[in-house]
């Protein structure tokens, strides 16, 4: 597992993703949303969410109010299925992102948005893209 955090300065967002997540980081997951202010309910169902089986799968939370967001992507059995996660992922954040400014979500801005952060994200995420 590796984590990477990112400053998306284009909308003053802080995020912290998580590569090649499996269970037995929980508890480091939890105690970085606690400590990021994240509510209970979303903490409580992010990791119950993650402790069921957890190839292939991704969540994305956030925390409006701070502009923080987490981004999971758990163990993939594939590099197809890690590329499909992310991309899915990066989807929910721009959603998060364009909702909190007032942004329409079917246009160029959001297009670019999803591309100006998989740009931030690529020196990392690369390295998982042909790992499978």
């Amino acid at each position: 597992m590796e984590s990477h955090d990112v400053y998306i300065d284009d909308y003053d967002w802080y995020l912290r993703i998580y590569y090649d997540f499996n269970r037995e980081y929980i508890d480091e997951l939890e105690l970085f949303m606690r400590l990021n202010d994240f509510s209970y309910e979303s903490i409580y169902k992010t990791c119950n969410f993650l402790n069921t089986d957890y190839l292939n799968k991704g969540v994305t939370v956030v925390n409006k109010h701070s502009r923080k967001a987490v981004i999971v992507i758990t163990e993939a059995t594939s590099c197809g299925e890690f590329f499909n996660t992310m991309i899915h992922e990066l989807n929910h954040l721009s959603d998060f992102i364009a909702e909190y400014y007032g942004i329409a979500p079917s246009g160029e801005d959001v297009s670019y948005m999803i591309g100006n952060i998989g740009m931030l994200l690529f020196p990392e995420a690369g390295k998982f893209l042909c790992r499978y």
